[in-house]
């Protein structure tokens, strides 16, 4: 869940953050544990609702509201899909 990754798989954890340009995604890399975690975030939201109102589609799908308990991820998908 977003709420779970920004507060416990950190740098201090020994977590690297990235971003995939074409993707417009997000990953958390740990280089000793060989763990590789995607996942939205504002960013990649607003990407997306980018894309979604320049190819004219009606909207966007959520899978799992409950992971973005402070709605910052809701918001930045609303904010950026308003004409």
């Amino acid at each position: 869940m977003y709420w779970d990754l920004v507060r416990n798989y950190t740098v201090k954890e020994g977590y690297q953050n990235g971003y995939d340009e074409k993707a417009h995604a997000p990953f958390l890399w740990h280089p000793k544990k060989k763990v590789f975690i995607t996942y939205e975030d504002m960013r990649s939201i607003k990407a997306k609702a980018d894309w979604v109102k320049q190819n004219k589609y009606a909207g966007m799908f959520v899978w799992e509201l409950s992971g973005d308990p402070d709605n910052v991820l809701t918001e930045t998908m609303a904010d950026n899909l308003k004409p």
